[in-house]
C-alpha cells in the first residue's frame, strides 16, 4: 500500500509535467477534433481548388492567409511518406523545377527521425500532432534543464511555458522547421551538455551529441546555427566559471567540441547532400546592407509589450510593413514573450553575478544586438563562416527569447525563495516605465491612424488597437501586484506561483491560441476532376500553371502530391539552370515564361493551367473547373540531338524571348529539335520510348539509324549516372541546363539513376558516428554506475 506521503511526493514530482503536456494538447486542441494543422483554407482561393468554396459554405476567407506551409511543407510531406510508405528513399523529386534534389534539400527532412511519426498519422494530419509532440518535449527538455541549474519547480515550469508559447514559437508553428524541429531542441542540448560537465562517465555526452545531431536534420540550418551559437556561448561560459562542475577546463571544452563534432557526423547524411546543393543554386550571399533590410526595427520593440500593436495578420490589419512590404512581416518580427515575464526578467538582474542569471542575460542582450542590425551583427557577417546567406536577420530573436524564459524563470526562482521582505521599487518602476513607453508610442501613432487614408485601408484599427492596449495595462497591473505581494511576503509560495504560471499561461495563450489555422482536412489539396483528367493525359509530358492575377493559379509544388511533373517549384535550394529557365529575371515563376515562349516547347510543357488569354498554338481541352490547354507543338521530354551537334554550354539572357520560332511537332520524331537559341542542323531517325520513369531511374529504350545523343529535359545535376546497354556512359549538360548520353547507331537501353555520392558518402560517415555512440553509450552508462562494492560500503 503506497503511503499518502510518497503519493504527495510523487504529485508534486510530476505536476510539471502534467501541466506541460496539457498545455501543448490544449493550445493544439482542434486536433482532437479531426482538424489539421495547415492554412488548407489557401487552397480555396486558388486553381482548381477555388470551385469547390461551395462545399465549405462557412469559409469566408483563409483563416490566416500563410503560403508557404502549405506551397512547401504540405506536398514535401505528403511525397516524402508516400515515398517511403512504398518502399523507397526519396533523393530526388522529379515534379518540379525539371527534377530538384530531394533529400537533398534540408526542409524536406527526410531523415528527421521524429517524422516518422507522419507515416502512422498522414502527413496531412501529422503537423497537428507534431506540434503537440515538440512543444511537449520542448517544454519538458526546457523544465529539466532550469530543474538541473537548481530552480525551483513552478520557476523552470514558468521558463517551460514561456519556451512553448512565445511569440516566436507560435508565429512559426505552421513552418515547423523553424520553430518545433530545431529550436525546441535547444534545451536538449543545453541540458545534455550540463549533465555531461557534471557526470561526464555517463551517457550524457551521447546524448549531448545525439541531440546535436537531431536538430541539423530538423530542417533549417538558420536556427541550427543560432542553436549551435547558443550552445557555445553556454559552453564557454561554463569553462570560465567557478560554478559546480566534475571535469577540469579541457576537458568541459573537449566535450562540448567533441559533441558538436559527433552531432555533424551523424547529420552527415543529410548535411553533405545539402552542402552540395547549396553549390548548384547559384544563390548569391546577400549584402550587407541587403540583410539589414530584414534586421528588426527598433520601432517595433513595442511588440514586447503589445503584440498586436501594429495588427494581425489573422485579423487583416497588419501594417507593421507598410514602410517597406518586402523586407517585414509578422512573423519576422514576432517577439512576444508575455509582460509578467518581462517584469520577472528585470528581478532576476539581482542575482547577475551568478552564472545562470548571467548567462541568459548575456544570451538575450547577444541575440538582440545581433536582430537590430548592430556592429555585432556585421561582424558576424564577415567573420562566420556561412552567415552572409543567412536572410532574415530578426530570426535569431529566438534566441532572446530563450534567454527571457530562462530570466523569467530566475526571476520567479528568487521571489519564491525570498526568505524576509524585499522592496518591490524595481518591478514597479520597470512596470510604470513600461506603461509609459506605450502610452508614449501610442501618442506617436494615435495622428497617423486617423488620416484619411489609414482609415479607409483599416476603418476599424483605433478600437481594436485600444483594446490590445487596455489588455496590456491589465497585465502589466496584475503582474505588478503578483510580484509586489510576493516581494513583501503578503502572499505565500503556493499562491504567488500559481498566479504566476496562470497569468503567463492566461497573456500567452490570449496572444497566440487563435493564431495558427486548424482546418477541414478536406480542403488540403483535394484531388479534382481537372486534376485525375491531368493525370490520365499527361503521360511523360509537364504541366504548367501562369496567373492571370492574384492567386488565380496552381500553387507550385502541388502537382507533386499527385505525381504532375511541374517546371515551376518552391525551394529556397533547386538547380540553377533549370530554375532559371522557368523563372526569368524577375524570379516571377507565376508569371513566367509565356504562354508563346519557345521555352514552354522546349520544357515539354504538354498543358497549361490558366484563365490567361493564349494565342491559336494552344487547344482548350477542359473547361469544367480551370481552362487546360494543350500544347500541340510541345517537345517529348526525351528526343535525339545530332552526335555531331556541338552541345550548347552558354545560354542567353534569361528573361528575353529565344530567337528560334517554335517548332512544330507533328510526328514522334520531328525533323528538327532546337537548341536554346539556335535550331538544330539534323536529326537522327528512329523511336525512342520510356520503359521506366520512376523519380531516381530512367530506363529509355532506343532505335537509332546513326550515332546520336539522347537529350533528356530534366535538370542535369551531380549524382546521376548512365549506363548504355548495362555500360557505365557519360552524361553532359546539354541546351544550359539538362541530360545528354551519346549512344551508336542501333537499338540499346539507356539507364539513367540517381546515385549521388554525396549521400552514400555522408551516410557512411553517419553510420560510423552511429555504430560509435552505440558503443560508446553503454560503455559510459557502465562505468558511471556505482560498483556493487562501493555501494556496500556506503551502506
Amino acid at each position: 500500500m503506497t503511503h499518502p506521503d510518497e503519493s504527495a511526493s510523487k504529485i508534486r514530482n510530476w505536476w510539471p509535467a502534467l501541466a506541460i503536456v496539457g498545455g501543448a494538447c490544449l493550445f493544439c486542441w482542434p486536433v482532437f477534433l479531426g482538424r489539421i494543422m495547415m492554412p488548407a483554407d489557401m487552397c480555396l482561393l486558388m486553381l482548381p481548388w477555388r470551385s469547390l468554396q461551395h462545399h465549405f459554405p462557412d469559409f469566408y476567407r483563409p483563416h490566416n492567409p500563410m503560403f508557404d506551409p502549405i506551397q512547401q511543407y504540405l506536398p514535401w510531406r505528403i511525397y516524402a511518406v508516400e515515398s517511403l510508405r512504398a518502399g523507397f528513399l526519396p533523393l530526388w523529386n522529379p515534379y518540379a523545377f525539371c527534377g530538384t534534389p530531394f533529400l537533398a534539400n534540408l526542409q524536406s527532412t527526410v531523415l528527421y527521425p521524429l517524422n516518422l511519426l507522419f507515416l502512422i498519422t498522414g502527413a496531412r494530419h501529422g503537423f497537428g500532432v507534431s506540434a503537440i509532440l515538440h512543444l511537449t518535449l520542448g517544454g519538458l527538455f526546457m523544465y529539466a534543464f532550469l530543474r538541473t541549474l537548481a530552480l525551483a519547480r513552478p520557476a523552470a515550469l514558468l521558463g517551460a511555458l514561456i519556451l512553448m508559447f512565445n511569440g516566436f514559437t507560435v508565429s512559426w508553428l505552421e513552418f515547423p522547421t523553424m520553430s518545433l524541429w530545431v529550436f525546441m531542441w535547444l534545451p536538449a542540448v543545453l541540458l545534455a551538455y550540463e549533465r555531461s560537465l557534471r557526470t561526464p562517465r555517463s551517457v550524457w555526452p551521447v546524448l549531448c551529441a545525439l541531440a546535436l545531431a537531431i536538430q541539423f536534420l530538423g530542417g533549417h540550418l538558420q536556427i541550427s546555427a543560432y542553436v549551435v551559437i547558443a550552445f557555445l556561448l553556454y559552453a564557454v561560459a561554463r569553462i570560465i566559471s567557478r560554478e559546480e562542475r566534475a571535469v577540469s577546463r579541457p576537458l568541459a571544452a573537449a566535450i562540448g567540441l567533441g559533441s558538436l563534432a559527433v552531432g555533424l557526423a551523424l547529420a552527415a547524411g543529410q548535411l553533405l547532400p545539402t552542402l552540395e546543393l547549396a553549390q548548384q543554386t547559384g544563390r548569391a550571399p546577400h549584402a550587407a546592407a541587403e540583410a539589414a533590410r530584414t534586421a528588426f526595427p527598433l520601432s517595433h520593440f513595442i511588440l514586447y509589450l503589445v503584440p498586436n500593436f501594429f495588427g494581425s495578420p489573422v485579423h487583416y490589419n497588419y501594417w507593421g510593413n507598410v514602410a517597406d512590404p518586402s523586407a517585414l512581416n509578422f512573423f519576422e518580427t514576432a517577439c512576444y514573450v508575455g509582460v509578467l515575464p518581462l517584469l520577472l526578467a528585470v528581478w532576476a538582474l539581482r542575482r547577475w553575478r551568478e552564472q545562470t542569471a548571467l548567462f541568459f542575460t548575456l544570451l538575450a542582450i547577444f541575440a538582440l544586438l545581433v536582430a537590430v542590425g548592430s556592429p555585432l551583427y556585421r561582424l558576424l557577417y564577415y567573420l562566420t563562416p556561412g552567415f552572409r546567406q543567412l536572410a532574415g536577420v530578426a530570426r535569431v530573436l529566438c534566441l532572446a527569447a530563450f534567454g527571457l524564459a530562462g530570466l523569467a524563470a530566475v526571476g520567479l526562482d528568487d521571489l519564491l525563495g525570498a526568505k524576509a521582505p524585499r522592496s518591490p521599487r524595481s518591478p514597479l518602476l520597470v512596470a510604470f516605465s513600461l506603461a509609459l513607453v506605450v502610452a508614449l508610442a501610442l501618442g506617436l501613432v494615435w495622428p497617423a491612424l486617423h488620416t484619411t487614408e489609414f482609415r479607409e485601408a483599416f476603418p476599424d484599427f483605433p478600437p481594436y488597437l485600444t483594446k490590445q492596449i487596455l489588455f496590456f495595462f491589465l497585465l502589466a497591473a496584475a503582474g505588478g501586484a503578483v510580484v509586489t505581494l510576493r516581494a513583501r511576503l503578503r502572499i505565500g509560495i503556493p499562491f504567488a506561483s500559481a498566479a504566476c504560471i496562470g497569468l503567463v499561461a492566461l497573456d500567452l495563450f490570449a496572444f497566440g491560441i487563435g493564431f495558427n489555422p486548424f482546418v477541414d482536412p478536406r480542403m488540403a489539396y483535394p484531388e479534382t476532376d481537372s486534376i485525375r483528367w491531368l493525370k490520365d493525359n499527361v503521360g511523360h509530358h509537364r504541366i504548367a500553371s501562369l496567373a492571370s492575377n492574384g492567386l488565380d493559379w496552381m500553387a507550385h509544388n502541388s502537382p507533386m502530391i499527385f505525381g504532375l511533373r511541374d517546371i515551376h517549384g518552391s525551394d529556397s535550394l533547386r538547380p540553377r539552370r533549370s530554375f532559371e529557365l522557368a523563372s526569368g529575371p524577375d524570379l516571377a515563376q507565376a508569371d513566367y515564361p509565356a504562354p508563346d515562349s519557345p521555352l514552354m516547347d522546349l520544357l515539354a510543357v504538354k498543358y497549361l493551367i490558366t484563365r490567361r488569354p493564349v494565342s491559336d498554338g494552344w487547344v482548350l481541352r477542359q473547361d469544367a473547373e480551370v481552362p487546360i490547354y494543350e500544347n500541340l507543338e510541345a517537345l517529348p521530354r526525351a528526343y535525339f540531338q545530332s552526335a555531331a551537334q556541338e552541345l550548347a554550354s552558354s545560354h542567353p539572357t534569361v528573361g528575353q524571348e529565344l530567337a528560334s520560332s517554335r517548332p512544330t511537332v507533328g510526328q514522334e520524331l520531328p525533323s528538327s529539335r532546337p537548341t536554346v537559341g539556335q535550331e538544330l542542323a539534323s536529326c537522327p531517325q528512329g523511336s525512342l520510348a520510356f520503359e521506366r520513369d520512376d523519380p531516381d531511374a530512367i530506363t529509355l529504350q532506343v532505335t537509332t539509324d546513326q550515332p546520336a545523343q539522347v537529350v533528356l529535359t530534366d535538370s542535369y545535376y551531380p549524382g546521376w549516372r548512365a549506363r548504355v546497354d548495362g555500360r557505365p556512359s557519360d552524361i553532359r549538360r546539354v541546351n544550359y541546363a539538362f541530360r545528354g548520353v551519346l549512344v551508336p547507331a542501333g537499338n540499346h537501353s539507356v539507364e539513367l539513376a540517381y546515385e549521388p555520392a554525396s549521400f552514400q558518402v555522408g551516410l557512411f560517415a553517419s553510420l560510423v558516428a552511429l555504430l560509435l555512440l552505440a558503443a560508446a553509450g553503454p560503455a559510459l552508462y557502465l562505468r558511471g554506475r556505482p560498483s556493487a562494492a562501493a555501494t556496500a560500503s556506503r551502506s
